[in-house]
């Protein structure tokens, strides 16, 4: 079983329309994410970092006074502020990791950028209930660091847009390259030989006289054209000369072209010669001079001489097909630092979560046993708020 698709020029351009479109929806999602994560994470990082170590009384003294439930007002707004960006402008994340375990069976970026701003930002959690659950005089309280998470998610998502932003560029580039090529071509003959031409040889000329009464003018013209081929005077088998759409064009058509027009399609000429402008393929402004034998690359122009030329290549077998194949492979595939990034993540996630469980494990057994008793207690750590539980998970 085979399945053949056939896409005209039009058809192409309507894709690739589309495509675009749903580029530019692409594009206009990455920018709202990142606007709205951008909109909190700085003012996260601008209390976290800034305003937090500037004395007076609306800076840090505002900041560190408490607003409800021992709870301080700079944990109250980094929380408030980091958790849209977290569930929100971050849910994309969580989807790529969850489908990157379900269905791909391996850890991505997605993970490893989800993993890491959730251990961010549940520790700042867990930081800002333990500093509550406190009482509020005679202890330092515990960092939390949602600005971590908020600006880790602002800056992926950033990423995100500018890589859009630069496949949009190149679709647009595969766009105009689709138009460089003309919708129709001038069919002129063929060099196959073709049934008309078996009948002429077997039964004469009076046999391509048995025609409408408006196409016999034209008949006797071709009988008179096949007559020159016989002759050498002609290198193919002429018909009337009519236009055709693209898709309809074989190999071994014989087309001509006139100055000004398009070449519709790779081939050879094989009759006349002319100028051809070849910038849009190679750059050089000089026109390319082309006289029987040449190759001609379809997209290019004709200047200055009318040609026919010999079809070798249609459809994705033309130079310029091939150049958009190469163009839309290399906008779908991932970069190589890329898909380096994504194995080393695929291992490196694992193992750096194991070692992390493992490290916990081990400080817990270490601190609620007597194995450290003789050095734990020089430790400031109680007097910072924390205990044998806690401790590990710094």
């Amino acid at each position: 079983n085979y399945t053949i698709q056939v896409t005209d020029t039009s058809s192409y351009q309507n894709m690739l329309a589309k495509a675009e479109l749903r580029r530019k929806m692409e594009i206009q999602q990455y920018f709202r994410s990142f606007f709205f994560s951008a909109c909190c994470a700085i003012p996260v990082f601008i209390i976290s970092m800034i305003l937090v170590h500037i004395p007076g009384r609306f800076t840090k003294q505002f900041l560190h006074s408490y607003i409800f439930w021992n709870i301080t007002y700079e944990e109250f707004l980094t929380w408030t502020l980091t958790t849209p960006v977290q569930f929100y402008s971050g849910a994309r994340f969580y989807r790529d990791a969850y489908y990157s375990i379900v269905k791909g069976r391996h850890l991505n970026m997605g993970f490893l950028i989800a993993a890491g701003t959730s251990a961010a930002y549940f520790y700042s959690v867990f930081v800002v209930l333990y500093n509550a659950s406190r009482d509020a005089s005679g202890h330092d309280r515990l960092m939390q660091a949602f600005e971590t998470s908020a600006l880790l998610i602002m800056f992926v998502l950033l990423g995100k847009y500018l890589e859009c932003k630069v496949k949009s560029f190149t679709g647009s580039a595969i766009s105009k390259l689709s138009q460089l090529t003309p919708e129709v071509a001038n069919l002129v003959g063929t060099t196959k030989p073709s049934e008309a031409d078996d009948m002429h040889g077997m039964y004469g000329a009076s046999a391509m006289r048995i025609v409408e009464e408006g196409e016999e003018k034209e008949e006797i013209e071709m009988i008179e054209d096949r007559q020159k081929m016989q002759n050498n005077e002609v290198p193919y088998h002429p018909i009337p000369e009519q236009q055709i759409p693209l898709i309809l064009l074989q190999k071994n058509d014989v087309l001509v072209i006139r100055p000004g027009e398009k070449v519709p399609t790779d081939g050879i000429v094989i009759l006349g010669s002319t100028s051809v402008d070849e910038s849009m393929l190679t750059g050089e402004s000089i026109p390319s001079h082309k006289e029987k034998g040449d190759s001609v690359i379809g997209g290019t122009i004709n200047i200055d001489g009318s040609v026919h030329i010999q079809v070798n290549a249609i459809g994705k077998d033309t130079a310029l097909s091939k150049i958009i194949e190469l163009i839309e492979s290399a906008q779908s595939s991932k970069a190589p630092i890329q898909e380096y990034a994504d194995w080393i993540a695929s291992r490196f996630v694992p193992v750096v979560t194991a070692i992390a469980l493992l490290t916990y494990v081990l400080w817990a057994i270490l601190l609620n046993t007597s194995l450290l008793d003789g050095v734990k207690e020089n430790w400031p750590y109680r007097q910072e708020g924390l205990n044998d539980w806690t401790l590990p998970l710094l």
